[in-house]
């Protein structure tokens, strides 16, 4: 987050074929959340369906670390 990375996790199981299937299938969708979204994120690709979901933004992240600090 610190970097700045826009960042995409394939969730599910499979060989590594199934893997980029996931990313083919699903790369418009990849290219419109990095372009629509300003800030470093960490996103899922699903492997057994077509979506693409943000996960946690830059803004979440630092509120949570936020917090944690805050329960030290």
């Amino acid at each position: 987050m610190k970097s700045g990375v826009k960042a995409f996790f394939i969730i599910g199981k499979g060989p590594h074929a199934a893997f980029a299937s996931a990313i083919l299938k699903n790369i418009d969708k990849i290219y419109h959340l990095v372009h629509e979204t300003p800030e470093p994120f960490v996103a899922k690709v699903y492997q057994s369906r077509d979506e693409v979901e943000l996960w946690v933004t830059h803004a979440q992240w630092m509120e949570g670390r936020r917090l944690s600090e805050k329960k030290q």
